[in-house]
């Protein structure tokens, strides 16, 4: 069934987003707000308490999350303050709520 707006709900200038999704697509899904540019996209991976600068390319997005290649699954990503994070600095992982 087919449920029809009347003209008068609409607003000159108004813009309107429509997404649909359809299917599945796999891949490694990350935030948008880990990626960091420098010229290149990358984030940064926990590896033996430091960060290290990893280099990815973003394939598409939904909503606030992105597709990338160049991550493999089980990698630690830094997921917040990166702006004053630089390669080699030493990082520790915030215990999440519930404690773990």
């Amino acid at each position: 069934m087919t449920k029809e707006i009347p003209p008068e709900a609409y607003f000159i200038g108004a813009t309107a987003s429509v997404s649909l999704a359809s299917g599945a697509e796999k891949g490694i899904w990350i935030p948008i707000s880990a990626v960091m540019n420098d010229g290149e996209d990358y984030v940064f991976l926990f590896q033996t308490d430091r960060a290290v600068k990893k280099n990815i390319s973003l394939k598409n997005t939904q909503g606030f999350n992105v597709r990338v290649e160049g991550l493999n699954s089980g990698d630690i990503m830094v997921t917040s303050g990166m702006k004053e994070l630089s390669e080699g600095m030493k990082v520790t992982i915030a215990p999440t709520a519930g404690g773990q």
